[in-house]
């Protein structure tokens, strides 16, 4: 969605579609791609310039909250099932799966530390 603030109205809006109950939103502000973790087990890609769905991909049961580290191009969907699904940014336009690395269910969160660490926890 955006909003223009000095109008006070919404200028654009764009379902997540087929992605539903977005729990978590990460951005990629580089090339305006919004990352929206969601209750059915999706992470949608969306195009924050114009609302509309890039891709869709598989994400863990239970997912809270998402994150996006702009010098990697990895995305990140911290899932209640115990794992935190990685997404990487190949293009603007393609993104991958790269792994679901296992966590103790129910304590999957993403956080990020201060740099050059890169460590998640």
């Amino acid at each position: 969605m955006q909003f223009d603030p000095v109008k006070l109205a919404v200028k654009i809006t764009g379902p997540s579609r087929p992605a539903k109950k977005p729990s978590g939103l990460a951005m990629d502000r580089k090339h305006t791609a919004l990352f929206a973790v969601c209750g059915n087990k999706l992470m949608a890609v969306v195009n924050a310039d114009n609302g509309k769905v890039i891709t869709t991909l598989p994400i863990g049961a239970g997912t809270d909250a998402a994150g996006f580290d702009l010098e990697t191009g990895f995305a990140f969907s911290s899932n209640g099932e115990g794992t935190l699904t990685v997404v990487h940014e190949d293009s603007p336009d393609k993104f991958t799966v790269v792994e679901n690395v296992p966590t103790q269910a129910r304590h999957a969160r993403w956080r990020s530390t201060p740099r050059p660490t890169r460590s998640s926890w």
